[in-house]
């Protein structure tokens, strides 16, 4: 009876499912009598007339050599032409058969998971011929989290009796993937020196929370108060997004009727100061609108907020700013002042909630990352490093969880237009893929209120055309038990 046993990996566009299976089965193999000899990965070339997965599948194969420190280095396999049932055969036949021969007897395992169907049907029925009872299967249900095993011999008896929690159990509990490990498979390295600081609007933040958070949850009607100042911020920026497309600064003294120009009247009534404002060019343009509907709403706030507004005064960014006796010349301004305003103004309108989001879940998950079960990251920025694959954009992610080796990558918004939000979770969802792959799941946090963000939901879903859940969507309702939503649908 041979003694080896070899394991079959089939590549497709998501790396994930392959790393996941390797992973599982050499843990399997480690503990078994019969020695893993080889691990094939069996891709498609890349060529004029098919997208090859050849480059994905020498990311995996870094991925395991890093991973057993150069133990186990996997035979990549290019099928010339995925598209043909004879060339397809022919080929795996032709390297198999040679494996066969040179250790007689020896088993085969083959993970089919990363393959598409037609593709996998052929392989399956070609090492099937070359093995015959020496050969089993197997793929990664994604609903259960589980393997589903095909074949009866000595390596499924092996596993269905010592490793049974293969099939039975949450594989996400088994088979861990930090950050790193889940860029570097799909092509991307974290950028260094991102913005992980929020050290200086610590006392703003803890204003705020104060004011929406009184009690031990997030009050609703705080929020809704909350909501109808930024909203006055934000509608006012949007008024201004003519001019910017027009690439010109109307003045007072033009007399054309041109749409910038209604527009400016119309930024113009709403915020009387703006047109007294001297600014250089167009990059100060959104710094004005936002900075000026700040300060005009600063007068709105109610008494337990004032906290806020004393904490933003504070900052010598904005010193005299809120003074009506003093003008601002935005042209004195340097553009690091002017970045470090709006960063504080944009952190007022929402990134507080990324925040108060993130430090929630740490509580939540505070034994599960113990465990190291669970790893809760922010303010992620990510750089292709090569052209493998379909997805080739640099990407960001607000925040983001990985349970096991399943991302959830997580957006969070003050909006409360439907169609924004809806323009939110299809990039959400688009960044999730990127480099989670199928298996990622993306969640929107919103402002929307009733029953949109169900209606929202269903759209995006139908549009996803899984039958899995793979977005879920809160809204204002939502928010006073945020983090308890959160961890429920990532568990369940």
């Amino acid at each position: 009876m041979a003694d080896t046993v070899n394991l079959a990996l089939i590549v497709g566009t998501n790396p994930l499912p392959v790393y996941i299976s390797f992973k599982a089965f050499y843990k399997v193999f480690e503990r078994y009598e019969k020695t893993l000899d080889k691990v094939f990965l069996i891709c498609s070339r890349e060529d004029d007339f098919q997208q090859g997965t050849e480059k994905i599948a020498s990311r995996i194969s870094e991925k395991i050599a890093e991973d057993t420190n150069n133990l186990v280095k996997p035979v990549i396999i290019p099928i010339s032409d995925v598209s043909k049932k004879e060339i397809i055969e022919k080929e795996i036949k032709k390297e198999f058969l040679d494996v066969s021969k040179k250790s007689p007897g020896c088993y085969l395992h083959l993970d089919y998971t990363g393959g598409t169907k037609a593709l996998s049907v052929h392989i399956y029925r070609a090492l099937q011929s070359v093995f015959d009872d020496k050969f089993s299967a197997s793929y990664i249900d994604a609903r259960k989290h589980s393997f589903v095993f095909e074949g009866s011999n000595e390596i499924v008896n092996y596993i269905q009796n010592k490793h049974s929690y293969l099939m039975s159990d949450n594989l996400r509990k088994k088979i861990v993937l930090d950050i790193r490990g889940l860029l570097k498979l799909h092509g991307y390295e974290e950028k260094k020196g991102g913005n992980n600081s929020e050290e200086r609007y610590k006392t703003i933040y803890n204003a705020i929370i104060k004011y929406v958070k009184p009690n031990e949850e997030l009050e609703l009607e705080k929020l809704k108060k909350y909501k109808q100042w930024v909203h006055k911020v934000a509608d006012s920026l949007r008024i201004s997004k003519d001019i910017l497309k027009d690439k010109e600064v109307p003045t007072q003294k033009d007399s054309s009727q041109s749409s910038s120009q209604t527009i400016w009247k119309n930024v113009c009534e709403q915020l009387p100061d703006l047109e007294k404002l001297n600014f250089r060019d167009l990059e100060d343009l959104e710094f004005v609108i936002r900075v000026v509907a700040l300060k005009k709403l600063m007068n709105e706030f109610d008494e337990e907020s004032k906290d806020v507004i004393e904490e933003l005064k504070k900052k010598k960014e904005f010193e005299n700013f809120f003074d009506s006796s003093k003008s601002m010349n935005i042209g004195s301004f340097s553009k690091n002042k002017i970045e470090k305003m709006l960063n504080f103004v944009k952190f007022f309108e929402g990134r507080w909630f990324e925040l108060y989001l993130y430090e929630e879940m740490k509580t939540l998950f505070e034994k599960e990352i113990e465990d190291g079960l669970i790893y809760i990251g922010k303010n992620l920025e990510s750089v292709k490093t090569d052209g493998g694959g379909i997805n080739k954009r640099n990407l960001e992610l607000d925040l983001y969880l990985i349970y096991g080796y399943q991302l959830f990558a997580i957006s969070v918004t003050t909006d409360d237009n439907t169609g924004r939000c809806k323009s939110k979770a299809f990039e959400v969802l688009h960044r999730a893929n990127q480099i989670g792959g199928e298996e990622a799941r993306a969640i929107l946090v919103t402002f929307l209120e009733g029953d949109r963000k169900t209606d929202l939901e269903n759209d995006v879903q139908i549009f996803t055309g899984s039958s899995h859940q793979k977005i879920k969507i809160f809204g204002l309702d939502d928010l006073p038990r945020i983090g308890e939503k959160i961890k429920s649908f990532i568990q369940g």
